[in-house]
């Protein structure tokens, strides 16, 4: 695989022009730079070797893959459910393109694994957003109704909105684990569950086989000009550290920090599906101590991406967790017997959102540059958007085409 190099946050000599000289020494005909190897950046990495065998990667992260940022914290549920059960903008076409990476990328792990024992990162458990009244059950009902007359001509997409009874909801979920309000949900049968740290190294793994020469860089980037003159392209994909990029502090992002916790409990216990319910619950893989489940996550807003130290994260306050802890024994109630007084803390991140208003991500050119690209914005949509957004950055970057972009990412809304 490609090798990760690290280097000294203190350095005064930045390593863009070795990392670049070292790529096309390694074969590459051009270069693209990806700065955060999240799921927005990984896809786009990945999506360039599939557009141009002959590019060199560099991904410049401060932390290894899958263990930085709100993507590695990510639970892990695909679909495309709005919180009312209906349908998200692109819902359909993106989560088709992300499960089609997410299946792609577990058969490539697959085959470099063999002779071994498959090792899954992903989970065809389907996904449930259940009703916890029944006025909650009729307005998801027909939002679901609606989701459906709106893919008609698709019976596939249309899956992704049946709507189950309470006793039908019961039973998907498995009735020990089910929650006591329980009044039917919207079932998006073709659902993933997704150990996202999992995905995005077997990722990266890919893009490296596939494209000329590749580097993973663990360092931070402190000035975009430098990399621009060195790379033929580069992507800034760095989510809630947007606002320190030049050109693009006054985007409309909020930042919220999200924190999951993990249990493991006995199989019987544990959901069936992935759970949607305020809260979420995301079913992983069986082992002799039990089965492994993502809770999650906390909700807390930050402010503005320019008015926050992003770095200032580190201790979370408690409360947010004990919040989080009582809302899932409420969805889950065996959680509230396990053990670690209602598991442990699985990741903490913290995602750029965009405005209410227009819940859309945003991508484009960065201002004052003439070969740097931005995705930011995706907030807790990453899984379903990272894959349809990646193709595109990744076809604007190195045809040097704003048209290449998805035309609602990029509005301009400062």
């Amino acid at each position: 695989g490609a090798p990760h190099v690290r280097y000294s946050a203190r350095s005064h000599s930045p390593p863009h022009a070795e990392v670049a000289r070292s790529l096309r020494e390694g074969g590459a005909a051009r270069t693209l730079a990806v700065v955060g190897g999240g799921l927005a950046g990984m896809s786009v990495a990945f999506h360039a070797t599939q557009l141009d065998s002959s590019v060199g990667v560099a991904v410049f992260d401060t932390a290894l893959p899958g263990e930085g940022g709100a993507s590695a914290a990510a639970a892990g549920l695909l679909h495309p459910l709005t919180t009312r059960g209906g349908l998200i903008w692109r819902g359909v076409e993106s989560f088709d393109s992300a499960a089609r990476l997410v299946q792609r990328t577990q058969a490539h792990a697959d085959e470099a694994r063999a002779p071994g024992p498959p090792q899954p990162f992903y989970f065809e458990h389907g996904v449930l957003r259940v009703a916890r009244s029944e006025a909650q059950a009729k307005i998801y009902e027909d939002s679901a109704a609606k989701a459906r007359w709106r893919c008609a001509d698709s019976p596939r997409a249309a899956k992704h909105f049946s709507w189950v009874d309470g006793d039908q909801a019961r039973a998907l979920i498995g009735k020990a684990a089910a929650p006591a309000d329980c009044a039917g949900g919207v079932w998006c049968v073709r659902g993933l569950c997704i150990d996202a740290p999992s995905y995005l190294r077997a990722l990266w793994t890919a893009t490296a086989e596939a494209a000329a020469s590749a580097r993973w860089c663990v360092v931070e980037v402190r000035a975009l000009a430098e990399l621009c003159a060195q790379f033929d392209a580069v992507v800034v994909a760095v989510g809630a550290a947007s606002a320190n990029v030049p050109g693009l502090e006054k985007l409309p992002l909020s930042l919220v920090r999200g924190q999951t916790l993990c249990y493991r409990m006995p199989v019987e216990a544990c959901p069936r599906v992935g759970v949607l319910g305020g809260v979420y619950l995301v079913p992983l893989e069986d082992a002799p101590g039990g089965r492994r489940v993502i809770g999650g996550a906390t909700y807390e807003p930050l402010g503005m991406g320019a008015e926050v130290e992003v770095e200032a994260d580190a201790d979370a306050p408690s409360a947010a967790l004990a919040d989080l802890r009582a809302q899932l024994g409420l969805l889950w109630p065996p959680s509230e017997g396990a053990q670690l007084k209602g598991g442990r803390l699985h990741g903490s991140g913290i995602r750029a959102v965009p405005p209410r208003t227009h819940r859309v991500p945003l991508t484009g050119r960065v201002p004052g540059t003439e070969n740097a690209w931005f995705v930011t914005g995706l907030g807790g949509r990453g899984l379903l958007y990272h894959a349809e957004l990646g193709r595109t950055v990744a076809a604007a970057a190195l045809t040097n085409d704003h048209g290449a972009l998805l035309s609602e990412t990029t509005a301009k809304r400062t």
